[in-house]
């Protein structure tokens, strides 16, 4: 408001800032008396709170400006556009202002009407570019009505950061407050720890109540025993556990390294590589390609192009039901492992010849 009062003639509140010092500018906001027979009906109050009012002489009107900032006027908790927009066409139709400039800071929905010009600007904008982006908007919409502008926007610098530096210190105290956190009158309640069950695919039992990690504070662990017959007990984060993140003590990633993964012969392999460029995946060149290729591979030589999506590829969610209808483990967090890729164009094909 300071910098634009450098542009435009600032118009002073009706009623001075009593705790303002004498000197000191006012840059309080306006509350205006709409009078009753503008007044819409579902509107309860008398007065209608304007940040500032300028004048611009030379073409004889009034215009208002008003700062929406993201935490009050962003549409997540409730969309205020409609009493914006009523609000700026009461003022024009009672004469009061000719036009209300909204400062739209941060990402708000748009705003558009007759009597009303938005004027978007993000959040890290300073206020010298905001009122260059304010004044700009009004010369665009009355030709010639703010003069200066020319010659501040060259300068690149604000021309009345003391003045609003001064009206801050006199409203606040001081010219930056640093934010004040609440002293505790008691000392902090540890928080109750509740005690969660592990996931249903778990092998885990646990043992004890949870407890809170002694190298690390923020993790809850807690004591388990694994059904493979490990007798020693197995300390894991709790909610690793609830999640299925963790359903072992170690013995399903030893198993599953132990496993043999079945063998595709070379010449399969350079004939999947040829057929997955073709498709236009990525692949490398060397080493094992994929269970995923390999099997989508197998049914699209096999003709079953319906189980095969744009790219050529197995969906995974039906590999993922068949699975589960088959009783087969899942990998971690529901995920499809290697062999189940495989397993699956195998029964599905085994399935089809037998058919």
């Amino acid at each position: 408001m300071a910098e634009l009062a450098a542009l435009m003639d600032l118009v002073p509140p009706q009623q001075r800032d009593a705790w303002l010092p004498d000197g000191t500018p006012d840059f309080t906001s306006h509350q205006v008396v709409i009078p009753s027979r503008y007044k819409p009906e579902h509107w309860r109050y008398k007065a209608v709170e304007v940040d500032a009012v300028f004048h611009l002489p030379s073409h004889g009107i009034r215009i208002g400006v008003e700062y929406d900032g993201a935490f009050h006027h962003s549409a997540k908790l409730r969309d205020r556009r409609r009493s914006e927009l009523e609000k700026s066409r009461v003022l024009a139709t009672a004469g009061i202002l000719d036009l209300l400039v909204h400062v739209r800071v941060g990402d708000l929905p748009p705003l558009e009407a007759p009597h009303a010009v938005a004027v978007v600007m993000p959040e890290r904008a300073t206020p010298y570019e905001q009122a260059c982006a304010v004044a700009a908007a009004v010369n665009a919409r009355f030709p010639g009505s703010v003069p200066g502008l020319d010659a501040y926007m060259a300068s690149g610098r604000p021309h009345r950061q003391a003045e609003a530096d001064v009206y801050i210190c006199a409203t606040w105290g001081e010219l930056r407050p640093p934010r004040r956190r609440m002293e505790r009158s008691a000392p902090a309640r540890p928080r109750r720890l509740m005690a969660t069950a592990p996931h249903s695919e778990s092998l885990l039992t646990p043992v004890g109540e949870p407890y809170r990690n002694p190298e690390r504070p923020t993790e809850i662990v807690r004591d388990y025993r694994c059904v493979c017959g490990n007798s020693e007990l197995f300390t894991a984060v709790q909610a690793q556990v609830t999640s299925g993140n963790t359903r072992s003590c170690g013995c399903l990633s030893r198993q599953a390294k132990q496993q043999k993964r079945p063998a595709v012969a070379r010449a399969e392999t350079q004939a999947i590589r040829a057929w997955a460029r073709d498709q236009g995946l990525r692949i490398g060149t060397s080493g094992r390609v994929p269970d995923r290729i390999t099997a989508s591979y197998r049914l699209h030589r096999a003709g079953c192009l319906d189980l095969l999506d744009r790219q050529g590829l197995l969906d995974e969610a039906s590999v993922r039901q068949w699975a589960e209808d088959a009783g087969q483990r899942l990998g971690a967090r529901g995920r499809v492992t290697g062999r189940l890729w495989l397993d699956y164009a195998a029964d599905y094909l085994t399935r089809a010849s037998a058919g």
